[in-house]
């Protein structure tokens, strides 16, 4: 008996633990719940799907990982009836995994009674139909979007059965024919709104469309029924259900006013070959979706060509160009696609037979949605008597007008193509080169700016097409090899029509007013001395580094140091021996921090230590450790050697703290007072 007692004590645990096997390695999202809805065990497959751990999961109740609308509905719905009936089968719920995703499931269930009826725990499989759902979901949604379109589209549909019989219409199409489309259900489509002429070619082309299963497109008059008539480009395609035909979809565009527009637009281009002869005006368009390219008459005639004899391409249209003007073109166009606005410039055309000819282009790029070029329209103007009548006085003038304007420091003007048409003597004084050298090669202006400054002057260079007057500060490095600052200011040559000639240059050697703002810098931010930030540059960093510290919720730590007994070095040894001895502190002390760190000499043998992003107040102590670290090798200054320390306080700014920069200073000194009181030679952090 004792050992038949010990197996009906064992066989409950054995089943369970079988049972609980059973769950954890089923390939599935196996769960188990007790009579209070409280998970006891679950599948390894629930928790790799949902990303919980187990210990995330047991104990806690299934509805917990239930959206909010499924938990209502399986507590005020499924959970009753299902402990009333002992199962449930493919209950749609959403569950929550840990990451966030919310998932679409099927769970089935099933309740384990005990001998008295009561509900002991029950065992469900959910079944992930995720994706199945958001198919289901994309597919009504595009059956919604596609009826929604037959019928609201701007363009004629008419659906057909194989006979050609009308099933449906879309609104569009009911306007057009000014009637209901119940009015012509059933009626022979084509037979009724066609031409008798051409309805039998239509029945043609359906029967072949309908028994190849291939598309077809047709332009035919449509008659309504009122005796209209308008012309419509059909596009027609086999409704297949399944692998049956079942009919025709039919979707016309109404291009009757296209078609009229056509008819006028014949007249008027005839019209316009006429009057740009007259003007000397040729015209060209450019579309950049199909990469085409079409000149007018005019255009041909302009640039040497006969219509008959050449391609239009910007090829061609470039090797019309002069050479020296070419790069100038090409730098318009591209700037006004670049910037959006229209391209206006003269320029000179050299033609194969030696013929030179001066054209003022003007072109303006139309952009789709999204900024995306989609064609250019321009046109050329024959101005060359225009432009010979004019030039030789208008450059004379102009030139005269700017060196008069710029009889100081170095002046140059530059040309449309960056030519070198005048430069003052001085620019060899403030550079070195002579004016020879920079009218030989004018890209020199470019090379001699500072390496680290050439892309800045790169882009006032680009700014200035844009702009008028311009200032900028650059450096340049002299033929000498000497670095000189560069005040350069810029202003468009502009011509009595309005072009730009180029630009009228003044550059001012600026280096000795920066040379002396630098040590005015200096001077107010810098201890003489060490050479180390002083109070006031301090000061300025610690007020910025507080807010960032409350914003990122991060420690900061501020550390006064004062070096012990530093007074008997100065009495001793004098004052020289002192200042060399703080210099090396300084350095040492500058060793041991960061960049983003900062070491100040507030005055005497004071210094401050700004942490202003530190880990935890731990890293401060560390810090603080490595500081008194250094001191203790002896500082040697010429034939005297000495043992250094120093006492260190440490002010820490705590997240939430409401410490400003004074408050945070009288701690850090307090604690400075407290390191000397302990003994010196120490740190204390602030307690406060």
């Amino acid at each position: 008996m004792p050992r038949q007692a010990a197996v009906q004590t064992i066989a409950p645990a054995g089943e369970a633990s079988l049972c609980q096997a059973l769950i954890r390695d089923m390939p599935a999202m196996v769960h188990s719940i007790d009579a209070g809805g409280v998970i006891v065990d679950v599948s390894q497959k629930w928790l790799e799907i949902l990303g919980y751990s187990r210990s995330e999961v047991i104990g806690r109740k299934s509805v917990e990982f239930l959206t909010e609308e499924s938990r209502a509905y399986a507590v005020e719905n499924v959970l009753p009836e299902f402990f009333r009936s002992g199962r449930c089968v493919d209950v749609p719920y959403q569950v929550v995994a840990k990451d966030g995703r919310i998932l679409d499931v099927l769970l089935s269930a099933t309740c384990v009674r005990g001998a008295d009826g009561q509900v002991l725990r029950s065992i469900a499989m959910m079944q992930d139909v995720t994706a199945r759902k958001r198919a289901e979901r994309r597919l009504d949604a595009a059956k919604a979007y596609a009826e929604n379109l037959l019928h609201t589209a701007n363009v004629l549909v008419v659906e057909l059965d194989p006979q050609g019989r009308v099933c449906r219409l879309n609104r569009a199409l009911e306007q057009l024919l000014d009637c209901a489309a119940a009015d012509l259900a059933g009626a022979d489509w084509f037979r009724t709104v066609s031409p008798p002429e051409q309805y039998a070619g239509i029945r043609d082309r359906l029967a072949r469309m309908l028994r190849t299963g291939d598309g077809d497109r047709f332009e035919s008059h449509l008659v309504t029924p009122a005796g209209g008539e308008r012309q419509v480009v059909w596009r027609s395609s086999p409704a297949i259900e399944g692998e049956r035909v079942v009919g025709t979809l039919c979707v016309g565009v109404d291009v009757t006013e296209q078609r009229r527009a056509e008819a006028r637009l014949a007249v008027s281009e005839q019209a316009l070959r006429e009057a740009q002869s007259v003007a000397q005006i040729g015209s060209w368009v450019r579309d950049y979706r199909s990469g085409e390219l079409h000149w007018s008459d005019e255009m041909f005639r302009i640039l040497g060509f006969e219509p008959t004899q050449a391609r239009p391409s910007m090829g061609a249209f470039l090797a019309a160009v002069h050479p020296d003007d070419r790069g100038e073109v090409e730098q318009a166009h591209r700037q006004a696609l670049a910037n959006h606005r229209p391209c206006d410039l003269r320029h000179r055309l050299l033609l194969p037979d030696g013929t030179l000819k001066y054209v003022h282009q003007r072109a303006e790029v139309c952009f789709a949605g999204g900024g995306r070029p989609e064609r250019v329209v321009g046109v050329l103007q024959d101005v060359t008597m225009t432009v010979l009548q004019e030039l030789a006085l208008q450059q004379s003038e102009e030139l005269f007008r700017t060196v008069a304007d710029y009889t100081y420091d170095w002046e140059y003007w530059q040309g449309r193509q960056r030519e070198m048409l005048y430069i003052s003597p001085s620019c060899e004084r403030v550079t070195g080169y002579s004016q020879i050298e920079f009218v030989r090669d004018p890209d020199l202006i470019r090379r001699i700016v500072h390496p680290d400054d050439r892309a800045r002057f790169d882009a006032h260079l680009c700014e200035f097409e844009c702009a008028h007057d311009l200032q900028i500060e650059f450096r340049i490095v002299t033929k000498r090899g000497e670095e000189r600052w560069i005040s350069h200011g810029c202003r468009p040559v502009v011509a009595k029509d309005g072009r730009r000639n180029g630009r009228r240059v003044n550059n001012r050697d600026i280096t000795e007013l920066k040379a002396a703002e630098l040590r005015a810098h200096q001077l107010a931010y810098y201890d003489a001395l060490t050479g180390l930030p002083n109070r006031r540059l301090l000061t300025d960093r610690l007020g910025q580094a507080i807010p960032l510290a409350v914003r990122q919720q991060r420690p900061l730590a501020l550390m006064f140091i004062d070096l012990d007994r530093f007074k008997q070095v100065n009495d001793v040894h004098g004052h020289d021996v002192g200042d060399a001895l703080l210099v090396e502190v300084g350095r040492r002390f500058a060793d041991c921090l960061r960049t983003s760190d900062t070491v100040a000499r507030t005055g005497g043998d004071e210094f401050i230590v700004l942490l202003p992003e530190i880990a935890d107040p731990e890293h401060a102590a560390a810090v603080a450790g490595k500081l008194l670290a250094a001191l203790r090798s002896p500082v040697t200054c010429g034939d005297a050697s000495f043992a250094v320390s120093a006492s260190i306080g440490v002010a820490l700014l705590a997240a939430g703290s409401r410490d400003d920069s004074s408050g945070l200073m009288k701690k850090a000194d307090s604690a400075m007072y407290a390191a000397k009181q302990a003994g010196r030679g120490c740190y204390r952090i602030d307690g406060g």
